[in-house]
């Protein structure tokens, strides 16, 4: 990955989202991430990893919350 480059590829994202490649291309085709196409290959850009992190942090404080009340 270029270290000035705004994108990432589908190994770049998995290891940030500690996800295998075929489930990123799996929720890349599904829409649930978005990213274009380049050839045969994805290019994610790194502000949608952002917001899907964000995502993944919202919802495992609200389990916190959940299981405390409980």
């Amino acid at each position: 990955m270029n270290q000035n480059s705004n994108f990432l590829t589908t190994q770049d994202a998995s290891k940030m989202l500690y996800l295998t490649e075929y489930t990123v291309r799996k929720y890349i085709r599904k829409g649930l991430i978005k990213a274009i196409k380049l050839n045969k290959h994805y290019l994610i850009n790194k502000s949608e990893i952002d917001r899907i992190l964000q995502t993944f942090s919202i919802e495992d404080k609200k389990e916190e919350k959940q299981s405390i009340n409980v």
